[in-house]
């Protein structure tokens, strides 16, 4: 019988293994694409201005407020030449000089236009202009430029070359501009694709009268990011050539849509959604709404159709899904201008009908009929045909060494039944502890005693950050982020312990509970030693040595104390009890039945020992506030930024009112973001571009809790070549304090 049931264990095992498969669902998005239309576009064309030197525009037909209309310019002169006299309103893109064939765009958005525009010239020559609209609506226009290109490209070939440009959001407007200096007639072929999406021709024309040739193109590139070089093709060889091209903002975005996992395996377990909406136009949205849908997407098009199973409103159940049907509705969401919000709920999974692959839907809209934008992420809820088929090949896999286990044992072979025990129960302490998360509190408890140590001890210039991290400010200036894994909370080790004395004969019940606590105890604190020891190998020696510190010498300290600990725990009483055997003549099983193997004054040591330990562990909660921080989840940080590297800044004692400024050279084309990663008082933060104001914000602590790795924007700062960004930051709060803040770059 017993042969019986071992085979069919092994059948079982090996049919769940072969079927087993495993799906893990990376959060996708996708949004509108609305259209950007151009107005018809007006022309100047002249051989030689006239004095005053100026040039009269049209507006272009249709034109209403809210529209973006640009002006470019082609002009020739073998001299200098400029434009000394803009009409109001009109802002510069762009402009190349440096040749006799000169070229300048400017932007303005339409508001009371009149019939006409007067620009003025510096001198004569030969100019061409041509004034293009495109429907507003369809681009932020309270800060409608995302990024410009306008890179000289002069060899002598058919291209007319727009350079690579990085654009920040997905659905934005773009617009290129190829002008060519020709005697002869010229055309042009548009730019080619950029991903899945085509450029629109919306002008190919030109006049022998100033000998200048141009081509306009428009799209929504459905994309973000980099756009490769834009490159028109021109019907004959030239150098006498410069191209523009401009990104717009879309108006408004839906930034981010996310799920606090990816994988729900558990009935019960709690589905937090996170979603940041970008309002970019000058004007404040009101009381507009977000309906979120949660469905299985039976035709793969990311989002609901009519008859698809969804969950209904609060989760409460599914059903099939019709226009107008919810999961969840936030109502009164309010996005100030030219800013963003975040909106968060939950629900549990307890009423999802399928073991699947769910669909998250969000439509960001006003509430009657206007849909702003949409995103989507997708996640699996309970367990997949994977995850159950897993689950039961591990108990089966359990009840099968269980069994060979329980034959050593029947049998008498200690040695095997002693190690199989102690595997087994080591590896089910393992999967259960980090199933319910317990290895991450492990490494939240030990960044923060590590931090309390490091600064109150060693008097180490140490910060604590969220989710088992912390941030070490070097002599020279520099700083390392460390972040601790599952080897770091010692669960492995831990467990392993318990496991081994649990099952060691030779101590009576009572025993092993108090040498796994005391052992447990200890090997907590072995492993805050060991980290303390990177920590300080990291701050004199700098951040190359950190692998060396955690590879070398903080794992031979760990084990070699974890061995010592061993021996002191169980090893030793072993080889006392076999002696006491061999001296007494006594069989060791009634050693151990009798407890001799722990005299009565270890037993009171141990507890005693123990809970002085906890006591002081505990108690160390209560003697700064920043254990909150090291206990909460890391917050997302914001748009992605180049390059990832840190600028540090921290700022000691800022009193009330008192002001710091960093200033920043910037070498290359890049993006910048701003953290601030800590500090207990409101926090003004301005930005300055080249001595103009970008942006201003406060950033705020939450309730009674400090500032925690705050992002200043939401959006990333754009800087170029030669530009100097100066941060002013003010402490606007009522008492002084410290405050640790990053530049990204």
């Amino acid at each position: 019988m017993r042969k019986k049931f071992t085979k069919i264990l092994i059948w079982l095992i090996l049919a769940t293994l072969v079927v087993s498969t495993f799906s893990i669902v990376a959060p996708k998005k996708a949004r509108a694409n609305p259209a950007f239309t151009a107005r018809t576009e007006t022309y100047v064309n002249v051989s030689s201005l006239s004095s005053p030197y100026n040039s009269t525009v049209t507006k272009p037909t249709g034109t209403v407020d809210g529209d973006i209309l640009f002006q470019w310019w082609g002009f020739y002169k073998t001299s200098a030449m400029t434009i000394d006299s803009v009409p109001a309103g009109w802002q510069l893109l762009g402009e190349y000089l440096t040749n006799y064939d000169k070229y300048a765009l400017y932007y303005k958005i339409a508001s009371g236009e009149g019939a006409n525009w007067t620009w003025s010239f510096s001198t004569t020559g030969k100019v061409r202009g041509v004034c293009s609209a495109y429907t507003g609506g369809d681009f932020g226009g309270g800060d409608p430029i995302d990024v410009v290109s306008n890179t000289a490209y002069r060899t002598s070939n058919t291209t007319v070359e727009a350079a690579d440009m990085n654009v920040t959001s997905p659905n934005s407007p773009m617009v290129f501009w190829g002008g060519v200096y020709r005697t002869s007639s010229t055309t042009f072929t548009k730019p080619g694709d950029i991903g899945a999406d085509a450029w629109i021709e919306d002008d190919d024309a030109g006049s022998t009268t100033p000998d200048f040739w141009t081509e306009v193109n428009s799209m929504i590139w459905t994309g973000s990011g980099a756009t490769g070089a834009m490159d028109a093709t021109a019907t004959a060889a030239v150098t006498t050539k410069h191209a523009f091209a401009v990104a717009l903002n879309p108006p408004y975005t839906y930034d981010t849509l996310t799920t606090d996992s990816a994988s729900y395996p558990t009935l019960g377990e709690t589905i937090t959604i996170d979603s940041t909406v970008a309002n970019h136009t000058a004007s404040n949205l009101t009381n507009t709404k977000i309906d979120y849908v949660i469905f299985i997407d039976g035709d793969a098009d990311n989002t609901p159709d009519a008859g698809e199973t969804y969950l209904t409103d609060g989760c409460a159940g599914s059903g099939s899904w019709s226009s107008g049907n919810y999961t969840h509705q936030t109502t009164g969401f309010s996005v100030n201008a030219n800013s963003s919000n975040t909106d968060e709920w939950s629900c549990t999974n307890d009423n999802f009908p399928q073991n699947t692959t769910y669909t998250m839907w969000a439509k960001w809209w006003d509430g009657v009929s206007t849909t702003y934008d949409t995103s989507y992420v997708t996640f699996t809820s309970i367990p997949t045909l994977g995850e159950v088929l897993l689950i039961i090949f591990i108990v089966l896999v359990i009840l099968l060494v269980g069994r060979i286990i329980l034959h050593f044992k029947r049998k008498r072979y200690w040695l095997f039944y002693y190690l199989g025990a102690t595997f087994v129960s080591t590896m089910v302490l393992i999967l259960t502890l980090r199933h319910f998360k317990f290895d991450q509190l492990l490494v939240n408890a030990a960044s923060y005693h590590v931090y309390l140590v490091a600064t109150r001890l060693l008097h180490l210039p140490l910060e604590i950050l969220s989710g088992g991290r912390f941030q070490i400010f070097l002599p020279d200036g520099g700083s390392s982020i460390l972040k601790l894994g599952i080897e770091c909370s010692a669960i492995i080790e831990s467990s392993l312990l318990v496991s081994l004395i649990i099952f060691l004969p030779i101590f009576s019940f009572r025993q092993r509970i108090l040498r796994a606590f005391f052992g447990l105890v200890l090997t907590y604190v072995i492993n805050l030693m060991r980290l303390l020891i990177i920590v300080l190998m990291a701050y004199k020696f700098g951040p190359d040595y950190i692998f060396l510190a955690h590879a070398l010498v903080g794992r031979l300290f760990f084990f070699a104390a974890e061995l010592l600990l061993y021996w002191w725990l169980f090893t030793k009483p072993m080889v006392k009890s076999v002696g006491d055997s061999i001296s007494r003549e006594e069989p060791l099983a009634i050693i151990a039945r009798s407890g001799q193997a722990l005299r009565w004054r270890n037993t009171y040591g141990q507890a005693i020992a123990t809970f002085i330990l906890v006591a002081i562990l505990a108690s160390s909660f209560g003697f700064t506030d920043r254990w909150q921080k090291a206990f909460m989840s890391r917050k997302p940080s914001g748009k992605q930024v180049m390059g990832e590297e840190i600028i540090p800044i921290r700022i000691e004692k800022l009193a009330s009112d008192q002001t710091m400024v960093q200033g920043l050279q910037i070498s290359t084309n890049q993006n910048l973001n701003l953290r601030v990663l800590e500090g207990k008082e409101p926090l003004e933060i301005s930005v300055y571009l080249n001595g103009r104001t970008l942006r201003q914000t406060i950033i705020k602590p939450e309730g009674n809790l400090p500032i925690i790795e705050a992002n200043a924007f939401a959006q990333s700062i754009k800087v170029s070549a030669g530009d100097v960004v100066v941060f002013r930051f003010k402490n606007v709060g009522d008492q002084s304090s410290n405050y640790s803040i990053e530049i990204i770059q």
